[in-house]
């Protein structure tokens, strides 16, 4: 089970950061360079909180490489969650794991990361932004999915 969380989370992990990179590269072409996407601030902001009570200093010389690996650390968490819901919970697989995407979505996006303060209030994102950050965990969950089922 572990194994295959690994695998799936990885896999969920990446999908997310190609649709995060896609829409970077064909919608926010004009942005300022300081201007950060969501899923980039709150990651920074973790590991900023992190880098304290870490003991190498790869946190604090470079928070967004350090920072990716925090955010595939939680998708494989996110993904062993899935694999033991998705056989108590049969609906969670349904629609290739769409209602499991929309549900970590909701949780980390709109309850996590503001209480955390790792990142603004989800309202003070267009709606542009929310919209990719649903599509990428949908895909997130969608490769959860696939590698469950294989």
């Amino acid at each position: 089970m572990l194994r295959k969380a690994l695998v799936a989370g990885t896999a969920g992990s990446l999908a997310m950061d190609a649709i995060y990179a896609a829409s970077a590269a064909a919608l926010d072409r004009h942005h300022a360079p300081d201007d950060v996407d969501e899923e980039t601030e709150a990651i920074v902001a973790t590991v900023r909180r992190l880098a304290p009570h870490v003991p190498v200093t790869l946190a604090k010389e470079r928070p967004r490489t350090t920072g990716r690996a925090v955010h595939y650390l939680f998708g494989c968490a996110f993904a062993l969650g899935y694999g033991r819901l998705r056989g108590a919970v049969p609906a969670f697989s349904k629609l290739g794991g769409a209602p499991y995407g929309a549900a970590v979505f909701l949780l980390s996006d709109l309850v996590l990361v503001p209480a955390a303060h790792i990142g603004r209030a989800w309202f003070r994102y267009g709606a542009r932004e929310r919209a990719i950050a649903l599509g990428a965990h949908l895909a997130f969950a969608a490769c959860l999915e696939r590698v469950y089922s294989a």
